[in-house]
């Protein structure tokens, strides 16, 4: 997870720092409209000061709130952990500015930073109309940066380009690769374990795949129960075989981490996969609530390529769709099965059992 928390601060450090030219923008203008003589203030220092301080502060505030609190409020409800990150962010927000004061009144004056009358003027500065107009600015701002992350991290990454955009309001024919990863064991370590553990065990699981099938490009299309589907737009899950690395991937993550799944619910997750590319519509469907939806015959094959996996006893098969198109270098070697027929499928179909050249603890690299 360390790469997409990494990914977050920047994020929130560039969206700060956009914001940050907004203000002194402002000021300009209320000055020039008022034709206020205002000698104190410099509008080519004010423009290069905010987004100096926004990539100082960013990265600070962005890092406490990402890699030390988030995750410890994630059963929270959402307003809390909304009102939670924006205190965060003004707090730091408030020490920076407090810090930024001291150390500038100190290069005025000539006095050293803890000097009564640096900290004086720093404090008279602090406490004026000046800071109250910055801190009611960047209270707003703390307050839609919390809102954002957390529906961000609720709708996923492909909201923002599917949705916003409005690039799947009419279906569109896009070519996808998807992978299909399933549970295996799912059912009798959920009477084991019982729903409460079980939907833990699940929701640990989720997490753990997340970074994995970030690394190789991969997009969540949907989670449905003990099953995850990956897609790829166009040929990117070819490319470079990044369809084959993430599932190396998933595989590497899961072996990092069997120690603490088997001393907190006695079984390590572990996945069968399916992988197969094609044409499918892709559109908007719903009206009180609008998802992406994928639909056509290579999401059909998938699922019973997936259920093959169960029936001839391996771990990830493949279609020749996919065997065909895979180019460079990655970790799999490629069993051709016999042409099967597939349930609800009137013409046979091609698949290849994949079997992992080397350990996944050091399979797939960067894709």
């Amino acid at each position: 997870m360390f790469r997409l928390r990494l990914a977050k601060v920047a994020g929130i450090t560039a969206f700060w720092t956009v914001l940050s030219l907004v203000q002194p923008l402002y000021d300009e203008l209320v000055y020039r409209a008022y034709q206020a003589d205002v000698s104190f203030y410099s509008f080519g220092r004010s423009l290069a000061l905010n987004p100096l301080a926004a990539l100082v502060g960013g990265p600070i505030a962005a890092g406490i709130v990402i890699f030390f609190i988030k995750e410890r409020l994630r059963r929270q409800p959402f307003w809390l952990v909304v009102a939670a990150h924006a205190l965060t962010y003004v707090t730091v927000i408030l020490v920076l500015t407090w810090t930024g004061n001291l150390w500038y009144f100190s290069l005025e004056l000539g006095r050293p930073l803890l000097d009564p009358t640096t900290l004086s003027g720093a404090n008279a500065w602090f406490f004026g109309p000046w800071t109250v107009r910055n801190l009611l600015f960047w209270t707003g701002v703390a307050t839609l940066t919390s809102f954002l992350v957390e529906v961000f991290d609720i709708l996923g990454p492909g909201f923002w380009t599917h949705f916003v955009l409005g690039r799947y309001q009419r279906p569109r024919p896009e070519r996808r690769t998807f992978l299909f990863l399933d549970l295996a064991g799912s059912t009798p370590l959920a009477e084991r374990l019982g729903p409460e553990r079980y939907h833990e065990f699940l929701a640990e699981t989720y997490r753990d795949l997340a970074e994995p099938i970030a690394r190789a490009r991969g997009e969540i299309y949907q989670y449905v129960g003990d099953e995850v589907i990956v897609s790829w737009r166009d040929r990117q899950g070819l490319e470079d075989a990044r369809c084959l690395s993430c599932l190396s991937l998933v595989r590497a993550t899961l072996a990092a981490r069997a120690p603490q799944y088997e001393a907190r619910y006695g079984a390590v997750p572990s996945f069968r996969a399916a992988f197969h590319q094609g044409v499918v519509m892709a559109g908007e469907i719903g009206v009180l609530t609008r998802d992406l939806v994928f639909t056509g015959d290579v999401l059909n094959t998938a699922a019973r390529i997936q259920e093959r996996c169960r029936d001839l006893a391996v771990e990830a098969l493949a279609s020749e769709a996919i065997v065909d198109g895979v180019r460079g270098a990655h970790a799999f070697t490629f069993e051709p099965i016999e042409t099967v027929a597939l349930r609800g499928k009137a013409e046979p179909v091609t698949v290849y059992a994949l079997h992992e050249a080397r350990p996944a603890a050091t399979a797939g690299g960067t894709p």
